[in-house]
Parts: C-alpha cells; sequence; structure tokens
C-alpha cells in the first residue's frame, strides 16, 4: 500500500532521536532505533485487549477523574464522530449533561481573531475537543494546537477542582453546624 508521508519536522526528529550524537546525550546504546520495537510491543499489548468491555471502568473514570479526550477531525482509524457517539451512548455521572453540552469554537490563545484550533465540549470534569485539520498523527501534526489543548486542560482540570472542593467544605461546614 501507499506510505503516508511524514511532515518534514517529524523526520528531521526522527533523524535526529536516531542519531550517535542524541542516543550519547540521552546514554542510550547506539545501536538502539528509535520506536523500533513500537509495533511489537503495540501487538502484545493490545492482544488480550481487543474484546475486553472496559465500559464500566471508562464510565467510573469519566465520573470521578479530570479527563481530556480529544479527537483529529481526519482521522480514518478513530473517526471523531464515531467516538463522541461512543460517549454519549455511556452511562456516567454527566452523561446527559454532556449529551446536551453545547458545542464551543475553540481558538488559539482563547482568541477569535487568531485560527480556529477545534470544538470544545465539557460535562462535570471531562474536556472533550475535536481539533479540526488534522488526522491520526494529530500530535505530531497539529502540535500547537494539541500544546494549546493541553493549557486549557490543566486551567479547566484546576477550575474544576476548585469548585468541587469549594462545594466539600461548604458541605462539611453545614454538616458540622447541624
Amino acid at each position: 500500500g501507499a506510505k503516508r508521508k511524514l511532515p518534514k519536522e517529524v523526520l528531521a526528529y526522527w533523524e535526529y532521536a536516531n542519531s550517535t550524537d542524541f542516543k550519547r546525550i540521552v546514554h542510550v546504546d547506539s545501536s538502539r532505533i528509535l520506536d523500533g520495537t513500537s509495533s511489537d510491543l503495540v501487538i502484545k499489548l493490545g492482544e488480550g485487549d481487543f474484546f475486553v468491555d472496559i465500559k464500566d471502568k471508562l464510565q467510573h473514570v469519566l465520573g470521578n477523574t479530570h479527563v481530556l479526550f480529544y479527537t483529529a477531525e481526519l482521522d480514518a482509524v478513530f473517526p471523531a464522530v464515531s467516538l463522541e457517539q461512543s460517549l454519549k451512548n455511556l452511562r456516567w455521572r454527566y452523561s446527559d449533561s454532556f449529551k446536551n453540552a453545547q458545542r464551543q469554537f475553540w481558538y488559539q490563545n482563547d482568541d477569535s481573531n487568531l485560527e480556529l484550533f477545534g470544538y470544545l465540549k465539557t460535562a462535570g470534569s471531562l474536556m472533550y475537543s475535536t481539533v479540526l485539520l488534522g488526522g491520526h498523527l494529530i500530535s505530531l501534526e497539529r502540535s500547537v494546537a494539541v500544546t494549546d489543548l493541553y493549557r486549557k486542560f490543566l486551567t479547566f482540570s484546576k477550575h474544576t477542582a476548585s469548585k468541587k472542593y469549594q462545594a466539600s467544605r461548604r458541605k462539611e461546614s453545614v454538616t458540622s453546624q447541624g
């Protein structure tokens, strides 16, 4: 089949990370190849996983932990529309909020005069995003957008954690007064 052409930045990274100089700096044997075993590792990790139902675990995580879940608009391996629909079909603490949440525009540095990076939805402690103009290698293809998304998620998780803490303090205060 046709091989996908990688961006020049990825090729430059690959070349540098496999150079003798870089390997010496990070104390790796010069005979090692970056990601040389990744396909074997993926197969080993996935062998017992393909037909394992993790729905209950995922629902628990979504309801009790801050989660950043992002998809790539042009990912043919994990289509964004299919993944969002799968999340909507789960039953978890904030599933109704997620189903009813309006998609928000997400711009670079939260500035609508800059590039539209994608769309965001939040529900409880979940931040869900579709990153525009990227495929299966979204972190490489749209690294500036993904980095901005991480920044947004850290701010979001700090804010929602603070709100939970304040709510629990109010609850403790009411309980101790009663």
